[in-house]
């Protein structure tokens, strides 16, 4: 038998960190640098994913498919993180539901805050995404992103090789 209310038992909310439809998607396993949270940006320090604190960002932390405890319940399952040392999914290339600050519409261009949090990226800001639903502050929506390789920082030394059969003039 249905169940006859849709929405008895799903507000349509999905959890952060959960990966949002069917569409490509790139994860990458990386090691926690730091206790990470799910559906946060990061970035990598030393190797290791930590959360980020400003874009450009490495990838989305995703969620796994288990809780960390003795307890089940609302409390134990809203503080639940990758711990330091955990290998962990982080999101490169589709959608994901992230954790929002601020209040975001969809079609919104995404950037990070300095909790890892997602909000509405200014104007002449890094944007890392766009959201693909509307959310509240506090709450999550859905970004896409495909992150694309960028210039070189201009302070990263210069190469000193030269192709095969030339000469560097030395």
């Amino acid at each position: 038998m249905a169940i006859p209310d849709g929405k008895l038992y799903d507000d349509g909310v999905m959890g952060s960190g959960a990966v949002a439809g069917t569409g490509p998607t790139t994860i990458n396993t990386e090691k926690a640098g730091a206790a990470v949270g799910f559906g946060l940006g990061v970035t990598l320090s030393g190797g290791k994913a930590v959360p980020a604190t400003t874009a450009p960002i490495y990838g989305v932390s995703v969620r796994r498919n288990y809780t960390v405890g003795y307890v089940l319940n609302d409390a134990a399952k809203d503080v639940d993180a990758y711990q330091e040392g955990e290998a962990m999914g982080v999101l490169r290339e589709g959608s994901i539901a992230v954790q929002i600050s601020s209040d975001v519409e969809a079609g919104d261009n995404a950037t990070v805050d300095a909790t890892g949090k997602f909000k509405e990226a200014a104007s002449g800001g890094t944007v890392v995404g766009v959201f693909r639903t509307a959310g509240k502050a506090g709450e999550t929506a859905v970004l896409q992103t495909s992150f694309q390789f960028g210039t070189v920082p201009a302070s990263a030394p210069a190469a000193t090789s030269a192709p095969a059969g030339t000469s560097t003039g030395k």
